[in-house]
C-alpha cells in the first residue's frame, strides 16, 4: 500500500483482519487513472483472497529492505514472510503475510 510504509519490504501484503485491509482501501473517486465509468463516489473496494503461503517465515521485528523471503533455519529459502504481531512479541498489530515476486 501507498498510505503507509512497507514494514517488510516490496511485497504483496495481506491480513487476516479486514479492518487491517481496509486501512489501505481508497475511495473510487480518489484513484487517479479510473475508467470512465459510473462508480459511486464513495465506493471502496476489498478483495477476498485465499493465498498459498508456502514455508513462512516469521519476523518479529520489521524489515524495510526485504524484497524476497530470508533463509529459513534448513538455509532452504521461504517462500512468504510472515509479520508477528506485537501480543506474540513482534511488531505489529495484526498478522501479515508478504510474498514477493518470484
Amino acid at each position: 500500500g501507498t498510505n503507509t510504509g512497507a514494514a517488510f519490504g516490496i511485497g504483496s501484503y495481506f491480513s487476516t483482519i479486514a479492518s487491517k485491509a481496509d486501512g489501505y482501501t481508497q475511495k473510487w473517486s480518489h484513484w487517479e487513472q479510473r475508467p470512465g465509468i459510473e462508480i459511486p463516489a464513495n465506493l471502496r473496494c476489498l478483495l477476498v483472497a485465499r493465498v498459498a503461503l508456502g514455508q513462512v517465515h516469521e519476523l518479529c521485528t520489521a524489515d524495510a529492505s526485504l524484497r524476497r523471503p530470508p533463509l529459513g533455519s534448513d538455509n532452504v529459502r521461504c517462500d512468504s514472510v510472515m509479520g508477528v504481531p506485537r501480543q506474540r512479541g513482534g511488531c505489529v498489530d495484526y498478522d501479515e503475510f508478504i510474498v514477493y515476486q518470484p
